[in-house]
């Protein structure tokens, strides 16, 4: 009898575990490392088997692989920290340049009015002497003076 009530622990601790990782769960997958995992489940199934036989590595096995998952998204969340702080650099960088160039086209725009400006100024041009003449026309004289 005591076999049979040690192995259904062990089923139900074992199911426990599968519904409490993330993927029981249904958690979005995120690639992490899996290695501190696989290590906390072995050295605690280990240390469970030592200290209180079968059910001791099945909840060694639980425990050691809660800790490793923990220290596994640690460094995970160390890693993504890195790169939001990249981001962050880049898109201050782009604001600059965002605001470069928004001054630029500002500026092009106020050079195109005022070559506008220019442009619808009258200019007008007379010639005010006769050819092969020196004397300036009496009707241009108004204009002169």
């Amino acid at each position: 009898m005591d076999i049979k009530k040690a192995l259904t622990h062990s089923v139900f601790a074992v199911s426990m575990f599968v519904v409490a990782t993330p993927q029981g769960m249904a958690a979005t997958h995120v690639e992490r490392d899996k290695k501190p995992e696989l290590i906390g489940m072995g050295s605690g199934a280990i240390a469970g088997a030592v200290v209180a036989g079968p059910v001791g590595a099945v909840a060694g096995a639980i425990i050691g692989t809660v800790m490793g998952q923990n220290a596994s998204f640690e460094t995970l969340a160390t890693e993504q920290q890195d790169t939001i702080e990249t981001m962050n650099a880049k898109n201050t960088q782009l604001s600059l340049v965002t605001q470069k160039y928004n001054e630029a086209q500002l500026e092009l725009a106020r050079l195109r009015a005022e070559q506008h400006s220019i442009e619808d100024i009258d200019l007008a041009m007379n010639i005010q002497f006769r050819t092969s003449s020196a004397e300036i026309e009496p009707h241009f004289m108004i204009q002169l003076v």
